[in-house]
């Protein structure tokens, strides 16, 4: 009986007029209200709601490539790299989550509750990277957010390692961001499947934190058996945005 009914919905919501069409079409064209809400810098931490403002279903396609831009000119603008479709009745609403990277290195990190308004398609070679990424999202949850620093703020295009599966698709975003921006492009290699041995090494190494708000920080270097090791700083004062250490 219950498979009945199934069929039943199915088939009349089939025979209602449906309308596909883009989200940064539908919201120029006031077919649809775009909210969204932002939850800091972990994954999936731009919130969105869509609501439909026709009289008819709504089929909208949530293209990657789009530029949410902050409410506050001091924060940064968040740029989308997932696809999705959305069906909306007449009047109704609905709340997705999207993973945004952020678009001016020199501004402040987005924290929890800051609010942001649809652009459209990012521009400066943005939008085909969101294919790329979309396509590979491993790459992008490792790597997206140094690509897309590098095209809006020339920020230096590191080595990255991958899956044998992703090699082509890593070079090929690699060249592509390298091309677009004329910096030079990192090295794309494949991660070795075996865990690495331990061995004995002196290098020089440099990383990025990205500090979201102001606040006090400690920098601790441990031993394999998680023991302390050495002090490069304690109860340092950390103004917000990214900061770069090297460590020999």
């Amino acid at each position: 009986m219950s498979f009945a009914v199934l069929m039943f919905c199915t088939l009349f919501a089939a025979a209602e007029t449906t309308s596909r069409i883009d989200l940064a079409t539908a919201a120029s064209r006031n077919e649809v209200a775009v909210k969204a809400v932002a939850s800091g810098l972990s994954s999936d931490n731009l919130r969105c709601t869509i609501t439909n403002k026709t009289n008819k279903r709504l089929h909208v396609r949530v293209a990657p490539g789009l530029h949410f831009v902050s409410s506050d000119k001091e924060v940064q603008d968040l740029f989308t790299y997932q696809e999705m479709l959305v069906m909306l009745a007449p009047g109704a609403s609905n709340t997705i989550k999207l993973s945004g990277f952020c678009m001016e290195r020199s501004d402040s990190a987005p924290g929890g509750g800051e609010t942001y308004v649809l652009k459209g398609h990012a521009g400066l070679g943005l939008h085909p990277l969101g294919d790329s990424l979309q396509k590979y999202p491993r790459i992008a949850s490792g790597y997206g957010q140094m690509f897309v620093w590098s095209v809006t703020d020339r920020v230096t295009l590191e080595d990255i390692t991958v899956a044998p599966e992703m090699l082509a698709g890593g070079t090929n975003i690699m060249h592509y961001v390298s091309k677009l921006t004329g910096l030079t492009p990192g090295r794309v290699t494949v991660s070795p499947n075996a865990k690495p041995t331990v061995r004995t090494f002196s290098r020089s190494t440099i990383f990025s934190y990205h500090s979201p708000v102001s606040q006090t920080a400690s920098l601790k270097v441990y031993d394999e058996k998680g023991r302390e090791f050495s002090v490069l700083f304690k109860d340092r004062q950390l103004l917000p945005g990214v900061v770069r250490y090297t460590v020999n």
